[in-house]
């Protein structure tokens, strides 16, 4: 039985049980909770694999620290859970993009969602152990979690290739939620199940996110 659901993506608050709010609506955002908020989502959602500053830097050959903006997508398979706290802010732009990936899923047809579990897409290796390949769709503790790294969609069927683009229009036409992060701030969002991007940094590209790669906790 593949996966079919409508969520509403309007939620924004400081919930008291991080892990049914993010388990519910796929991202919580804490406004001004600063290093005692970041540490509360970090105890509460997982356990931390990689830290990385997420700045703009011209000598970087790495999109997240070049000022462009950053379509809609995962990160590592393994970063379950991923939170950012924001150091500082540019004046302009650097906005962060999500929307529902499952949602998205759902509007494909069954021939579709099972042209896409046969999908392996490439993997930057960051981990030891890391696999060459992932698949695109698969199935955790009983939920499908997509995983949307559209760079990495190579030596593609027909029938992969055209079930790709079908969700990779459905993206484009899901309902999205722009963000934008002020110093203090912490954001998590389910990787399992939200995509995320950013709008082009422009003004003083002071922009400083901490990045938190986590695994997450048990159910």
């Amino acid at each position: 039985m593949w996966f079919d659901s409508t969520v509403s993506m309007q939620h924004e608050c400081a919930p008291l049980n991080l892990r049914v709010e993010l388990e519910e609506h796929g991202y919580v955002l804490l406004r001004e909770a600063g290093a005692g908020g970041l540490v509360r989502a970090i105890e509460e959602l997982g356990r931390v694999l990689q830290v990385e500053e997420v700045v703009v830097s011209s000598e970087s050959a790495s999109l997240v620290r070049s000022e462009r903006g950053l379509s809609l997508h995962t990160d590592h398979h393994r970063a379950e859970v991923i939170v950012w706290h924001c150091i500082a802010q540019s004046n302009a732009g650097g906005e962060t993009i999500l929307t529902d990936a499952l949602a998205a899923l759902s509007t494909l047809t069954p021939s579709e969602q099972a042209a896409l579990s046969r999908i392996e897409l490439k993997e930057h290796s960051v981990f030891r152990d890391d696999d060459e390949r992932h698949p695109m769709l698969s199935f955790r503790h009983g939920r499908p979690r997509v995983c949307y790294s559209y760079w990495m969609a190579t030596e593609l069927g027909e029938a992969e290739r055209a079930a790709f683009d079908a969700f990779a229009r459905a993206v484009e036409h899901a309902p999205r939620i722009t963000l934008r992060l002020a110093p203090g701030d912490v954001l998590a969002i389910d990787s399992c199940k939200m995509l995320h991007g950013r709008l082009p940094i422009d003004g003083s590209k002071e922009r400083h996110l901490r990045r938190y790669w986590l695994e997450a906790a048990p159910a």
